[in-house]
């Protein structure tokens, strides 16, 4: 795993390795706790102790002329 992005299947093998659980268990997981970090952080700035600090930031949208 020593490519510069990290997806969810590599969380759920990394969980899966750690915990002895199924993979599909493990991408239950992991799909679970981002549905819950989407919602918390779309509703509030949410902090994770130890881990960091989340929230939203609007940008405007990049358009090019034609």
């Amino acid at each position: 795993m020593n490519k510069d992005n990290l997806t969810k299947l590599d969380l759920a093998k990394n969980l899966n390795k750690i915990s002895g659980l199924s993979v599909s268990v493990t991408k239950k997981l992991v799909d679970d706790l981002l549905k819950i970090l989407s919602i918390n952080i779309k509703n509030n700035t949410t902090i994770l102790k130890n881990v960091g600090t989340f929230k939203t930031v609007n940008k405007k949208k990049n358009r090019k002329k034609s």
